[in-house]
């Protein structure tokens, strides 16, 4: 028996009832899971330990497992001062930042040249006359915009190095990047002295050297430990006198970004595994680079700390009040600290001339053209071939002769072979003019030369020419080769 009308009519209002409460039970569900969806992301967007960017970015060396998250971490943390941003700091810098190291401080008084060009590759032709940790922070902005970069427009010396290194910012590690040797001891005694780390590399010609100090801190030798003897004063080339490769001072700069980078993820949390399969006992090494005329590496162990080191020895003489006053010996040793003077051996008055008296008084003045000029160019002979000064005035006149012998040529223990004057010209009708790049081993020149010459019985004038070649090109011919 079919159900009556009625009785239709109120089973068809439940059906649709239950398939109304069934559609609000989908949709109640559904947006249950929607909030718990949307609970989740709340919940997992802070708890990544990167930037989700990040994961792409550094995706490369995330898959090294002695870098993975934890060093990738570890990278983002640190805070890397480096001190130079010259031919080692500009790569060290570029793929510290590329790495993804978070904070990076930069420290360098000198501004872009021209010649900084061909190996210095943080700096740019539209950068030249700029700060060059100015420079250096716009290639780091243009190359990683994450990396937070602090600079100082100075050079590192007693005043400044125990504040930049330790009030101004804690730093994780310190590079040094610098190209003078005092600096380097400075550095490393104040790192010391702070607590820090520092990785120090060096290039000349075809060669460069790297090695880690004071790692781990208050354990590793520091560079005194490796140095022990301070260069005399004006017994250290430097790239702008010996001459560098860029490609040799870039590899070392790279170099110590590696370094660096292992001493970051060094100290990253590690895995059990990790641990135990990691050596326990450190060696001190140094890495030698010769690339001409075979390219090669080689690693020297290093012995460690030295008992008798002043800094970091039994008995410590070096210590901050030693730095702030100045009063170590890196004040006078290696020439100094960096600055724009050069070396002073000799009396202005009488034993040196500027490079306007000379041309005065050698090229332009009638009264000298009965004296015999000897101008002795003491540049290394590649040096001598770029360019040298002239033999005649501007009238084609022969004023002087030109002689190149090189520094370690001159002979002083007879009369020099070497001077193309015969011994009856000699006096008083020859005056000896010394000259080199700037001005410095002209100067040791002269003073050898007067020495010897009281046994050759020569006394014409001998003067060695203020500033060398380079205030020639600068002060009397602006067609004149600068390098």
């Amino acid at each position: 028996m079919s159900p009556s009308p009625s009785r239709q009519e109120e089973i068809a209002s439940l059906r649709q009832r239950l398939a109304e409460l069934e559609q609000q039970e989908r949709e109640a569900q559904q947006a249950a899971t929607r909030e718990e969806i949307h609970d989740e992301s709340i919940e997992t967007k802070p708890t990544l330990p990167l930037p989700l960017a990040d994961y792409t970015r550094y995706s490369r060396q995330l898959l090294l497992p002695q870098i993975g998250l934890p060093g990738q971490i570890a990278l983002r943390n640190a805070k890397v001062l480096i001190v130079g941003l010259g031919g080692l700091g500009s790569p060290a810098t570029l793929y510290l930042a590329g790495a993804g190291v978070g904070t990076l401080g930069l420290i360098d008084g000198d501004t872009v040249e021209e010649s900084n060009l061909h190996r210095q590759i943080a700096h740019s032709e539209d950068r030249v006359g700029q700060y060059k940790v100015d420079s250096a922070a716009a290639a780091v902005a243009g190359l990683n915009s994450g990396v937070k970069v602090r600079v100082w427009r100075e050079h590192l010396n007693t005043g400044n190095v125990l504040r930049v290194l330790e009030k101004e910012e804690e730093w994780d590690l310190v590079l040094d990047c610098t190209d003078h040797p005092s600096v380097r001891y400075l550095l490393s005694d104040a790192a010391v002295l702070t607590g820090k780390t520092v990785v120090s590399a060096s290039a000349l010609r075809w060669d460069g050297q790297l090695t880690v100090l004071n790692d781990p801190v208050g354990e590793g030798p520091c560079y005194r430990c490796v140095w022990p003897n301070v260069p005399e004063k004006g017994s250290v080339v430097g790239c702008g006198e010996g001459g560098i490769l860029g490609p040799v001072v870039g590899v070392m700069g790279v170099l110590q970004a590696i370094e660096a980078i292992k001493v970051l993820v060094s100290r990253a949390p590690k895995k059990e595994v990790e641990e135990k399969t990691e050596s326990t006992k450190r060696e001190y090494r140094m890495t030698l680079l010769s690339s001409y005329p075979t390219l090669q590496f080689r690693s020297v162990r290093l012995l460690g700390k030295r008992k008798t080191c002043p800094v970091c020895g039994e008995n410590k003489t070096i210590t901050r009040e030693t730095i702030e006053t100045g009063s170590d010996e890196y004040i006078q040793a290696c020439g100094g600290l960096p600055s724009e003077e050069g070396l002073e051996l000799l009396d202005p008055v009488t034993e040196r001339i500027d490079v306007l008296t000379f041309k005065d008084k050698v090229y332009d003045s009638e009264s000298f053209v009965k004296r015999r000029v000897v101008v002795v160019d003491t540049r290394p002979k590649v040096e001598y071939g770029i360019c040298k000064l002239p033999t005649t005035n501007q009238y084609e006149e022969e004023k002087a002769e030109m002689v190149n012998v090189p520094m370690e040529e001159l002979d002083f223990k007879g009369r020099p072979s070497w001077l193309p004057v015969p011994e009856d010209q000699w006096a008083p009708k020859t005056d000896v003019y010394f000259v080199c790049k700037q001005g410095n081993d002209s100067q040791i020149a002269v003073k050898k030369f007067k020495e010897a010459s009281k046994d050759w019985d020569f006394d014409g004038e001998v003067r060695d020419i203020i500033g060398g070649i380079r205030a020639w090109g600068r002060e009397v011919d602006d067609k004149f080769p600068i390098y």
